[in-house]
């Protein structure tokens, strides 16, 4: 899956974001801060007991913290992975994270049936990946609200997926 992310830079790698150890984002407005970035040292995965092509908002489903052992800030002040989380807002059920980790499971899915088959070009399966790229990267207004715009641009990649499906 195409992952987009900034390039570290600099001898410690840091965020090109980081204007010394400040946030530029953060900084600009206390009320925005990149969920990656207020989530860490904390990261989430989407557990369910189903195969990844099955996974939808139906099925038992859980998000698991993992700390990763990073160091952070003062070590004198403990918190529970709730309390750091909602420090910025971010529900411990969140919805977006769910439902984003749901297309990524049906879009790899449909990914994995045409890859490397025969009766599917290169230029086809390029195509392909230049479609989810743009629809989960590209294709937004940052004028208007970002969860609707994003819940329409994987309704209609799937929309293309399910086409294929009665393509082939």
């Amino acid at each position: 899956m195409p992952i987009v992310r900034l390039m570290p830079r600099g001898v410690n790698r840091k965020c090109t974001l980081l204007n010394g150890d400040r946030c530029l984002i953060h900084t600009k407005n206390p009320h925005l801060k990149p969920t990656v970035c207020a989530s860490f040292p904390i990261g989430r995965v989407v557990a369910s007991e189903h195969v990844p092509e099955d996974m939808n908002i139906g099925n038992p489903y859980e998000i698991q913290y993992i700390f990763n052992g990073a160091t952070y800030g003062s070590a004198k002040r403990k918190q529970t992975v709730r309390a750091w989380l909602e420090n910025f807002n971010i529900p411990i059920n969140d919805h977006f994270f769910l439902e984003w980790n749901e297309a990524l499971f049906k879009i790899i899915a449909t990914i994995q049936k045409y890859d490397g088959k025969d009766f599917v070009t290169k230029r086809a399966m390029d195509m392909m990946w230049s479609a989810i790229f743009q629809s989960l990267y590209v294709d937004y207004d940052t004028r208007q609200e970002f969860y609707p715009q994003f819940e329409n641009n994987i309704s209609k990649l799937l929309r293309v997926f399910d086409g294929l499906e009665k393509a082939f």
